[in-house]
C-alpha cells in the first residue's frame, strides 16, 4: 500500500495490536468479495489484491469497514474510530444538548429562580421540538444520495459510504444563504403586503384536481374556503411536463388567478436536474420549457376570454415546485407573445430553471417565495456535479466502462449552465414557536445574479421546507401576526372619535352664572389630564 494509506492501518495496529492487521485484510476481502469470487485461480486473486492495495491512497473507507459494529457488519467489538449511524448521531446530539443545558443552568445560577426556570423551560421546549424534527427527517440524505448515484457522479461509493462522505463534505453553502452577498432585508411595509398577498394566493394551491372534476364541483369546494371567487375553467388532465390547471376570478382583488398544479403523474426528484436548452436570450430547463410552450400556445384564448368577461382584472399565474418552473417560463413567453395580457407570476419554491442571461426578464413580472433551507430553488445538474466533485473517491473497484461513464457524467454536468430560480427571491425563515407564540416577520431579498456561492447547502430541513404545508403554515402564522397590527390603528382612531363625540363642545354651553363659576374653577385647575 502507499504510505498515505498504510499509515492509517498502522495507527490501528498501535492502538489495537496485531489483530488490526487481520481486520484490515478481512475488510479488504469484503470490499473485493465479488471480484475475488470471480477469479479463476489464486494467482489472479493475488494480482487483484496487489493492484487494489497499490492504489489505495485513502484508506478511510477501509478503516470505517474495519470498525463496522452494526448487526450486518464484520465485527461486533467497540470500534476504534467513529462510525456514523443514525443512532450514534442521535445519541451524540442528545449528549451535546444535555451539556449545553447544564452550562446554561450554571450561567443563570446567580439570577432569580423564576427567570432561570422559565428560560430553561423555553430552551428545553425548543430542543425537544428540534429533536422531533430531526427524527422525522432522519433519512434526509437518502434522496440526495440516490440522485447523485442515478446521475452517475459517484460510482466508487456505496449508498452508505456516500452518505458518510456527504456529511463531511466541505461545501461552500447555498445560493439561498440570507447572510451571503447579494441579499438585503426587505422593508417591513413591503414584507406585510407580500405576506398578505402570498397567503391569499397559496389558498388556491390546496385544491387538488382529478380528471372527473368539473367547474361546478371545484366551485363548491373553493367557495367554502375562498370568498368572492368564481371558477372559470377546469382541466384535470395531466401529462409529462404538463400539470393539471384551473382558473378562477378573485373578485375581491380583481384578478384572474391561473393555478397550475405542482406536479404531474409519475414525477421524480431527478426531473429537477434535466439538461438545459436555449430559451430567449439564455438557457432554461428543457422539460419545463416544453411545458411552458404548451401552456403559452393552448391557454392563450381562454385567458383572453376570461379577461374580456371582467375588464380591468389582472392575470396572475400561481404555482408551486415543478409547476412553478413551468408557470414562470410560460409567463415570460406570454409577456413576449401576448403583451396585452400583462401576465404576472407568483411562485412558491420555484425550481432552478433559467440561466442568469435570461433572469433579467423576471424583474417586473415574477415574485418568488422561498422558505428556509429549501434546496429545490438551487438544485440543478451543474450544482449537483460540483457537490459530487468535492466528495473523495470511494474504495469500490470500477470497470473501464464504469470509469468512462462517471467521467462522462461529470464532464456533462460541468458543461451545463448554472440555473437559478428567478432574478431575485423573497426568503422567509421557517417559524417554529410554541403554540400561541407571535412570530417575528423577517424577510430577505436574495438577488441570485449577485450571489457568488454555487453549492448546495445540505440540511435536514432542505426537503421538509419544500413541501406546500410548510409554506402554507408559515404564511398563515405571519398573516395572523400582521392582521392585528393593521387593525390596531383603526380601532384606536374609532375609540378616539367616540371619546370626542361624547364630550360636549364648550361653545354650545349656555352662558349661565353656574357655567361662569365652573369656567372660573376650570382655569384654576391644573392643565394636565388624569
Amino acid at each position: 500500500m502507499p504510505s498515505e494509506g498504510a499509515l492509517r492501518i498502522w495507527d490501528c495496529v498501535l492502538l489495537e495490536g496485531r489483530k488490526a492487521l487481520i481486520k484490515a485484510v478481512m475488510a479488504l476481502f469484503e470490499v473485493l468479495k465479488p471480484q475475488l469470487l470471480s477469479c479463476p485461480d489464486c494467482d489472479t486473486a493475488f494480482e487483484l489484491l496487489q493492484s487494489v492495495a497499490g492504489r489505495m491512497w485513502d484508506a478511510s473507507a477501509l478503516v470505517h469497514l474495519m470498525n463496522d459494529t452494526t448487526p450486518s457488519g464484520l465485527f461486533s467489538k467497540k470500534p476504534i474510530g467513529v462510525y456514523v449511524t443514525a443512532e450514534r448521531l442521535q445519541s451524540f446530539r442528545n449528549k451535546v444538548k444535555q451539556e449545553e443545558l447544564e452550562q446554561d443552568r450554571q450561567q443563570r445560577e446567580p439570577s432569580s429562580k423564576s427567570g432561570m426556570f422559565s428560560s430553561v423551560k423555553n430552551w428545553t421546549n425548543k430542543q425537544v421540538a428540534k429533536l422531533q424534527r430531526m427524527k422525522k427527517s432522519a433519512n434526509w440524505l437518502d434522496d440526495i444520495v440516490k440522485l447523485v448515484q442515478e446521475s452517475g457522479l459517484a460510482l466508487t461509493h456505496t449508498p452508505k459510504t456516500l452518505a458518510q462522505a456527504l456529511l463531511y463534505t466541505d461545501d461552500p453553502g447555498s445560493l439561498l444563504d440570507p447572510a451571503s452577498e447579494g441579499s438585503e432585508e426587505v422593508e417591513s411595509g413591503l414584507s406585510r403586503q407580500m405576506v398578505l398577498r402570498s397567503n391569499s394566493l397559496i389558498m388556491y394551491m390546496y385544491f387538488k384536481l382529478t380528471q372527473e372534476d368539473t367547474v361546478a364541483s371545484v366551485q363548491a369546494s373553493v367557495s367554502q374556503q375562498i370568498s368572492q371567487s368564481e371558477v372559470f375553467h377546469v382541466n384535470g388532465t395531466a401529462a409529462k411536463w404538463r400539470p393539471a390547471y384551473w382558473m378562477s376570478f378573485d373578485h375581491k382583488s380583481k384578478q384572474l388567478v391561473f393555478v397550475i398544479r405542482p406536479a404531474f403523474p409519475g414525477m421524480q426528484l431527478s426531473d429537477y436536474i434535466g439538461p438545459a436548452v436555449p430559451f430567449m436570450n439564455g438557457f432554461a430547463h428543457a422539460g419545463m420549457v416544453a411545458g411552458a410552450r404548451w401552456f403559452a400556445s393552448n391557454v392563450t384564448e381562454l385567458l383572453k376570454q376570461g379577461l374580456q368577461l371582467h375588464p380591468g382584472y389582472k392575470l396572475v399565474i400561481v404555482s408551486h415546485a415543478l409547476g412553478a418552473g413551468v408557470g414562470m417560463l410560460a409567463t415570460l413567453l406570454l409577456r413576449r407573445e401576448q403583451p396585452a395580457l400583462d401576465a404576472e407570476f407568483h411562485g412558491f419554491s420555484t425550481p432552478a430553471c433559467i440561466s442568469e442571461d435570461s433572469a433579467y426578464l423576471c424583474q417586473s413580472c415574477v415574485t418568488s417565495i422561498i422558505l428556509g433551507h429549501d434546496c429545490i430553488p438551487a438544485l440543478c445538474l451543474r450544482r449537483l456535479g460540483n457537490l459530487a466533485s468535492r466528495v473523495r473517491a470511494g474504495s469500490l473497484l470500477l470497470s473501464v466502462e464504469e470509469e468512462q461513464q462517471m467521467e462522462s457524467s461529470m464532464t456533462e454536468s460541468q458543461l451545463q449552465p448554472m440555473l437559478i430560480s428567478a432574478h431575485e427571491s423573497i426568503l422567509l425563515q421557517r417559524l417554529r414557536g410554541k403554540e400561541g407564540e407571535i412570530p417575528e416577520l423577517r424577510a430577505a431579498r436574495i438577488k441570485h445574479t449577485e450571489c457568488s456561492s454555487d453549492g448546495l447547502a445540505l440540511s435536514p430541513s432542505m426537503f421538509s421546507n419544500h413541501g406546500l404545508p410548510a409554506y402554507f403554515r408559515t404564511l398563515q402564522l405571519l398573516s395572523e401576526t400582521i392582521q392585528p397590527l393593521q387593525d390596531q390603528p383603526e380601532e384606536a382612531a374609532c375609540a378616539e372619535d367616540d371619546v370626542t363625540a361624547s364630550v360636549p363642545s364648550p361653545a354650545a354651553e349656555p352662558d349661565t352664572p353656574s357655567n361662569k363659576t365652573e369656567k372660573t374653577e376650570r382655569k384654576r385647575r391644573p392643565s394636565g389630564r388624569a
